[in-house]
């Protein structure tokens, strides 16, 4: 008698869990993996030039459209990051093919700049947080 309970509680154990699972979109609980890349147009720049920084946001080799993204500065590896004070934007989002770019003028010294992807909700999907590389562009 005790084999027959069993298998009723393993049965009825599979049939919650199996509406659970689809009582709940996996969109709503699944946080997509993200890469943030990025590139400096120069990476020596005399003061009050403009350069630029792009690159993409991507899932694997997929582009992610509509993301934001933000611009980082730190004068040497042992500052605090904050928002890049000499960009036209302090953020932007990406195009269709996850591409973004931003503008900036050159400082009286170098600095190191990174781009944030925070984690964000687009279109109904959970989008995780990524960090490019650390860019370091010299005064020319």
């Amino acid at each position: 008698m005790s084999r027959m309970f069993t298998r009723l509680g393993l049965a009825s154990t599979a049939a919650i869990a199996g509406v659970a699972l689809v009582a709940v979109p996996a969109s709503a609980t699944t946080t997509i993996g993200t890469t943030t890349v990025a590139k400096a147009s120069s990476t020596h720049v005399k003061t009050g030039h403009t350069f630029t920084i792009g690159g993409a946001v991507r899932h694997g080799s997929t582009g992610l459209a509509g993301q934001t993204v933000y611009l980082y500065e730190r004068a040497s590896s042992k500052a605090k990051w904050t928002k890049a004070s000499n960009a036209t934007k302090p953020h932007v989002s990406t195009d269709a093919k996850g591409h973004y770019v931003f503008s900036a003028t050159g400082l009286k010294h170098g600095e190191q700049y990174e781009v944030v992807h925070p984690a964000q909700t687009v279109n109904g999907k959970r989008y995780g947080r990524s960090v490019s590389k650390v860019i370091t562009v010299a005064k020319a």
